[in-house]
């Protein structure tokens, strides 16, 4: 996204859907954490490369 991190896209979303389950994924550990993640209501931090089995219980769990 060459114009907002996915943390000010985070931001942007809940302000139009404060209960909107986020799922942050990102390869640059320098600009967040996973601690980080959670503590501004990420559900859930995932590292890439992404293994597409993890996004999917991942993706299942959040929207349970």
């Amino acid at each position: 996204m060459p114009d907002v991190t996915g943390l000010k896209l985070v931001e942007k979303a809940r302000r139009l859907r404060p209960d909107l389950p986020v799922i942050l994924c990102s390869g640059r550990r320098e600009q967040i954490d996973p601690e980080s993640a959670t503590r501004l209501g990420i559900g859930r931090y995932l590292e890439k490369p992404i293994d597409l089995s993890l996004l999917r219980d991942v993706v299942e769990s959040l929207l349970v």
